[in-house]
This record gives structure tokens, C-alpha cells and sequence, in this order.
């Protein structure tokens, strides 16, 4: 059974509405497929360069895990011997005190004296300083002509007498000629009076082997420093620097807090370092574990050149591809717009024609309800058209109906107006906000402009080309939709044809 009349109108307009459905989604594609691609290619870019952002915070956050627990180490040991040197030079500065130890044989005294020190790796010399700042009593049992009154430990000690543990600046040796660290505590009498010093002597290669066991990469810096900023040791060695640092700016980071970490850029070689640093508990000294960025960064940057190269080579080559679907869609857009043009404009005179003519008038139409405009409407046909054609041939009329078309293309001076070949030698002009005397002027206007043409028509009135008018608007009475109004200025044409023609008459209602 055949389908219904209805049902197939109803699947003509659906036809009809998908057709101008894709005809709209082509040509928004064809305006907004390169900006849509380039907001995805940033999009995918700015997740790309968060997650590149992030794996860098996880690498430095990871050096200052391992950096920390390296200081961590080390600090535990310094501390640990530090505490067993302390723990020696009071029991040095308690027997010092003592009369009775020290008029015990020389040899039963420095055993008293020096027992705990004799333990202790890394200690090159252990002495007692009298008041005067001469060697009153050696480790080895020497007698010294030696005095260390000018060593910043004696000095503090004799000056303060809450000094506590001390730690002298690397120094060399008067006794021996090595470069030792000297850990010192004052010796004080009954009353608080100084008596003397406490000396322990341990080599710089105590520090040294501390720090020289960690790998951190090629540029990484290890450090012991005093809370003055004096350096004890640093790995690796720097000919010329400086022995302090404490007038550094980044020092004064590590001065005020027990641990922490920052990045910085070091004054001796003006490479940025991650500096984690850990204050040694109790005592005046502070470990500096400082890997370069770039090594922290070292993994990750080839990472990052790599990923950027391959998101870089699918990002231009995705613009690229975008820029080509863009072309196309947008040929196939206009290619479509061209068709559309096509299908409401006559072939030709260019005007639009009688499809294009309808939707025009109508659209006219529902804007004048709106704003209570008068519509005026012209038909216009050509007269004794076809013994026009029949005299000088279909070719030459063609020609004809053209210049007629430029004709009321030039008198059509409103923006919203349209021209359109009805059919055959017939054309209408559609005048918005146009009352009766606009229409008659654009008329008049018509007629002055074809008979300028002067094109020759012996068959015609007056030997020349002529056109007949009719006139209506909508403001007539009798004219309420736009079929009437085309209908009311078809009916006036045949007036004006009937009058004699190569002239305009306006529609006239019928009386009831």
C-alpha cells in the first residue's frame, strides 16, 4: 500500500530540514574548525606543560628528600662524636682542676687525663692551656715551648666563661704542621676563675671523609660550616674561596632555622643549586648538602625536550590537518552558498527569481506587521514581448530582458528591496516602507530609464521598448496577505495593459 499524502509531506520537510541543518552545520564548521582546533591544541598543550610543571616538583621534591636524609646522616655523626669530644675535654678540664691528678707521675696523669681521647679517630693532638696560653700538658707527653694565646679559641674562652663547647676556625698546627679544627672548652676554678683550656685537635680529613662518601652528581657541593659562616670543609675543593661565607645572603637562611632547604645561585661558579641544610643539635655547626639543579633536572629535561619535540610535531601537524579540513569545509561552504544563490536567481538577468521572490515577500511581510510600514509592490511587464522575439529573435530578446533587469536592479534604491523576474517578460519590484507615492516615483523613475535605453522595437509603441506597471500596497483596502498583494498589483498591470499600455495604473479595490 502506497504511503499517505501526508506522510510523504511530512518526510519532504524533514528532508528539507536536515539539508538546511547540514548546509548550517558546514558552514559554521568552515568559520570555526582552526579556532576550534587551536583551543584544543592549547588546551592539550597547557595539560601537557601542568604535567611536565608537575614531574619537575616531584624531582626537586625527591633531591630534597634524598638531600635531607644525606644531612640527616651526617648530622647524626657529627653530633655523635662531638658529643664523645665534649664528653673527653671535661674530663680533661675536671682532672686539670685537680691537684692530686696532677702531681700524679707524668705518665699515670696524661692515662687520667687522656682516656677518652685516646679512643677517638681523626684526633691529631689533645693539650691543656694554662692562663698564660702555653701548652701546660700534651697527649704524647711532650714538654712544649708553644703558646696559643692569639688562637680565637683561647681568646673566646678567656673572655666568656659560658662559652661551652668552642670550635676554632681550621687552622694550622703550631705543634705539628697539619690542618686541624680545634674543640675546646674552657677550665674554670672553684669560684668561676679561668684556669685554662681544653684543647682537642681533630684533622680536617675528619670532615672531609664525611662528606667525600656522598654522590650527589657532577655538580653537587657538600658542606660544614660554623653558625659565622666560617667553612670547615667543602666538597669539592675551591682553589681561592673564600674560608667564610657568612656575609652571603643565602647564609643568612641557614643561620635562622635548625633544617630547611632553598634554591639558590652560588657566588663562587654562578650555578643554581638546591641548598638543604640541617643545624647539628647543641652545637655551633650546620651540614649544606647542595645538588645542582641542572643534575636534579637532568632526567627530566631530556624527558621534557623529547615529549615538547613529539607534542610540538603533532601540534603543527594537527593545525596543519585543521587548516586543510577548514579549506575544504569552507570551499564546500561557499560551494553551497553559490548552489543556494543559484537556485533563487534567475539565469539570466541575475535577478532573483520567483522562489526567492515568495520568501522575500513574506519575510517583507512579517517585518511591516511589525512596525506598521506600508509594503509597495511594482509588476512590471514588457510590451508586445513576443512579437519581439518573433522580429528580431529570441537572442536579441534575451538581451533585452536584461537591460530591463539592470534597469530596475538601479532604480531599486532600498536596502531591503528586492527585484525579481517573475516569469517570461514579467518582473516584480518589492518597496518596503514605501507608500503609494514612493511607488509611483521608483515607477516614473522606470520609464525615464527605459526609455533611455531606447531600444528598438517596431512593433511597439512609439518604435522603442516600452514596459506597462502595475501598483499596489498594502495599506490598500482588499490587501491582507502578501498573495493579495501580488494579486492586486497583477490586477492593476492588466489595467494598465488594457489602457494602452507603456503606462502605470494603481490598483483600485472593488467596491462591494
Amino acid at each position: 500500500m502506497s504511503d499517505s499524502p501526508l506522510k510523504r509531506s511530512v518526510a519532504d520537510i524533514a528532508a528539507l530540514c536536515l539539508r538546511h541543518l547540514g548546509r548550517s552545520i558546514t558552514g559554521y564548521l568552515s568559520r570555526h574548525v582552526l579556532g576550534a582546533a587551536g583551543m584544543l591544541m592549547l588546551s592539550m598543550l597547557t595539560l601537557f606543560a601542568a604535567v611536565l610543571y608537575r614531574e619537575r616538583v616531584d624531582a626537586l621534591a625527591h633531591a630534597r628528600e634524598t638531600s635531607g636524609n644525606l644531612a640527616t646522616i651526617v648530622e647524626r655523626d657529627l653530633s655523635r662524636n662531638l658529643e664523645f669530644y665534649s664528653l673527653s675535654l671535661q674530663a680533661m678540664a675536671d682532672g686539670y682542676r685537680q691537684p692530686a691528678v696532677m702531681s700524679m707521675p707524668v705518665q699515670l696523669r696524661d692515662q687520667v687525663l687522656f682516656d677518652r681521647v685516646t679512643l677517638a679517630r681523626h684526633i691529631s693532638s689533645a693539650y691543656l692551656i694554662d692562663v698564660d696560653g702555653n701548652v701546660a700538658v700534651d697527649l704524647k707527653g711532650r714538654t712544649l715551648n708553644v703558646n696559643v694565646k692569639d688562637r680565637d679559641y683561647f681568646l673566646a674562652h678567656s673572655t666568656l666563661a659560658d662559652t661551652g663547647l668552642f670550635l676554632s676556625k681550621p687552622l694550622v698546627s703550631r705543634l705539628s704542621g697539619e690542618l686541624n679544627v680545634a674543640i675546646s672548652r674552657r677550665v674554670s676554678g672553684d669560684n668561676g676563675e679561668f684556669l685554662g683550656v681544653a684543647v682537642v685537635a681533630i684533622s680536617t680529613n675528619y670532615f672531609r671523609d664525611l662528606l667525600d662518601g656522598l654522590t650527589l652528581g657532577t655538580g653537587a657541593v657538600t658542606a660544614i660550616v660554623r653558625n659565622d659562616g666560617t667553612l670547615l670543609m667543602r666538597q669539592p675543593k675551591k682553589e681561592g674561596l673564600t674560608a667564610t661565607i657568612g656575609s652571603n645572603a643565602d647564609f643568612r637562611l641557614i643561620q635562622h632555622a635548625s633544617s630547611g632547604s632553598f634554591i639558590g645561585t652560588s657566588t663562587v661558579d654562578n650555578m643554581r643549586r638546591l641548598y638543604v641544610f640541617k643545624r647539628v643539635d647543641d652545637y655551633p655547626l650546620a651540614v649544606v648538602i647542595a645538588p645542582a639543579v641542572q643534575d636534579i633536572l637532568h632526567n627530566w629535561t631530556i624527558r621534557a625536550l623529547l615529549l615538547g619535540a613529539m607534542m610540538l610535531t603533532f601540534a603543527t601537524g594537527f593545525l596543519l590537518l585543521s587548516r586543510r579540513l577548514a579549506n575544504e569545509l569552507e570551499g564546500r561552504w561557499r560551494a553551497e552558498q553559490e548552489l543556494k544563490k543559484l537556485a533563487g536567481t534567475d539565469a539570466l538577468t541575475g535577478l532573483s527569481n520567483r522562489r526567492t521572490l515568495d520568501t522575500v515577500l513574506n519575510r517583507v511581510w512579517a517585518r511591516a506587521s511589525r512596525t506598521r510600514q506600508p509594503i509597495a509592490l511594482l509588476f512590471l511587464d514588457v510590451d508586445h514581448f513576443k512579437a519581439y522575439n518573433d522580429r528580431y529573435g529570441h537572442q536579441q530578446g534575451d538581451a533585452a530582458l536584461v537591460q530591463v533587469a539592470q534597469v530596475l536592479g538601479d532604480c531599486l534604491h532600498h536596502s531591503t528591496g528586492q527585484a525579481a523576474r517573475y516569469g517570461g517578460e514579467e518582473f516584480v519590484l518589492v518597496l518596503p516602507d514605501t507608500d503609494l507615492a514612493g511607488a509611483w516615483a521608483v515607477a516614473t523613475e522606470v520609464f525615464a530609464a527605459i526609455a533611455a535605453l531606447n531600444v528598438p522595437h517596431q512593433d511597439g509603441i512609439g518604435g522603442s521598448l516600452t514596459l506597462s506597471i502595475g501598483i499596489a500596497t498594502s495599506l490598500q483596502p482588499g490587501v491582507s496577505s502578501p498573495a493579495e498583494l501580488l494579486d492586486a498589483a497583477d490586477q492593476a498591470l492588466y489595467m494598465a495593459k488594457a489602457g494602452g499600455r507603456s503606462r502605470a495604473e494603481i490598483f483600485v479595490p472593488v467596491q462591494a
